[in-house]
């Protein structure tokens, strides 16, 4: 049998050894709990890889409704969204991949022997990535408060460009990301806080405000995990 491959993350099912580092110090998400579409690409990934049955993990919103400034109805299309949230989506992920447990999921998949390991390293900020034709790929990384560090030799590494991402700027240090002008604003509103108009207003829907410069989308989420 061949040996699995190492392979660490930066910042999901293979059959080799993957490790995730990741710089935030726990497991636990907080005020991720805004709404997000799941695209085409997202879908296709959880159809292949997703090991969970019989718990949701997105609503439908059947048609998209415009409306402008003054509330004026403009448009109305049938385009079938597949809306969750970033919490419901974490720890969907997680649980498929190193089987946390959480209220989104207290029963995760079962994991073969032969899936590999799984490891999801939190608290780590990487320090150093290089490769050398004697020892090949090395990243060494360390903990979260900085007093230890580690060093891994991986067949593959891959990083994550996300905001916060220290890796980008230790590979591209003079690369900049330039502001794109836009900002983005989440929330969310308890469920059983609204009327009952209102909740018939969202149902199936996903509402599109159209402002100057702007736009503002909302859509109901329930049924997916302890807070919507």
């Amino acid at each position: 049998m061949e040996k699995p491959l190492e392979i660490v993350i930066v910042n999901w099912r293979l059959v080799s050894n993957v490790r995730i580092l990741e710089q935030y110090p726990t497991s636990i998400r907080e005020g991720q709990a805004a709404g997000m579409s799941t695209g085409i690409h997202g879908q296709r990934f959880l159809q292949t890889h997703d090991l969970l049955v019989g718990r949701p993990h997105f609503v439908t919103a059947s048609y998209l409704r415009v409306f402008d400034v003054d509330l004026n109805q403009t448009e109305e299309r049938k385009v079938p969204f597949k809306l969750t949230n970033w919490k419901t989506f974490y720890y969907r992920l997680r649980a498929n991949f190193d089987g946390l447990r959480s209220e989104y999921v207290p029963e995760p998949p079962f994991r073969a022997p032969t899936d590999g390991q799984a490891i999801y390293d939190v608290g780590k900020k990487v320090i150093e990535v290089k490769h050398c034709d004697e020892s090949g790929l090395t990243i060494t990384f360390q903990d979260f408060g900085g007093h230890s560090s580690e060093t891994l030799h991986p067949d593959l590494i891959l990083a994550a460009n996300g905001a916060n991402s220290t890796i980008h700027k230790l590979i591209f240090p003079d690369l900049e990301a330039p502001y794109a002008g836009c900002l983005t604003w989440r929330g969310v509103v308890i469920e059983n806080h609204l009327s009952d108009e209102t909740r018939v207003f969202f149902h199936d829907h996903c509402i599109r405000y159209k402002v100057k410069k702007g736009y503002l989308v909302v859509y109901a989420l329930h049924n997916l995990g302890p807070i919507v």
